[in-house]
């Protein structure tokens, strides 16, 4: 049978042992009084920020070999993944028909008019594919401008 697959008590509790077992493992205990104490306390204390200190370059190498090894290939290869999606666009663009504006009432109702321009376009309007309420499109696309978008 093995240690942890039987309930330890202490004074008839299993949560007062668990305890006083993590209390016990957990205190580091100093000899008390005297000269000596002090002296102990200090010099444990600037060896613990020295050890921090030894340990710093070592992360700060593994970080940075993560980010060359990892994260610069990464940004390449979404960079070539949205290159390659954005050349699929451009070639959709050229075979659409730009859709007829029909002015429905219930389309594009402006409570307020949005604060920049003239408060009838969004912020990010395009005028070829974006029509504008009461208005529609301000530029029909030809077959040329099909090919320069």
């Amino acid at each position: 049978m093995s240690v942890f697959s039987r309930p330890i008590f202490c004074n008839g509790s299993p949560y007062r042992a668990l305890n006083f077992a993590y209390k016990r493992l957990d205190v580091v205990r100093h000899s008390s009084g005297g000269p000596h104490f002090v002296k102990h306390d200090v010099e444990n204390y600037s060896h613990n920020l020295k050890i921090g200190l030894k340990k710093a370059p070592k992360i700060a190498d593994f970080w940075k070999k993560v980010f060359f090894i990892v994260m610069v290939p990464s940004m390449i290869a979404s960079a070539y993944y949205s290159y390659q999606h954005y050349l699929e666009e451009i070639e959709h663009l050229k075979h659409r028909k730009q859709e007829d504006y029909i002015p429905y009432p219930y389309l594009a109702k402006r409570a307020h008019p949005f604060p920049w321009g003239d408060g009838n376009k969004s912020f990010f309007h395009n005028p070829y594919t974006n029509w504008v309420p009461g208005v529609g499109y301000e530029k029909l696309m030809s077959e040329e401008e099909k090919g320069k978008k």
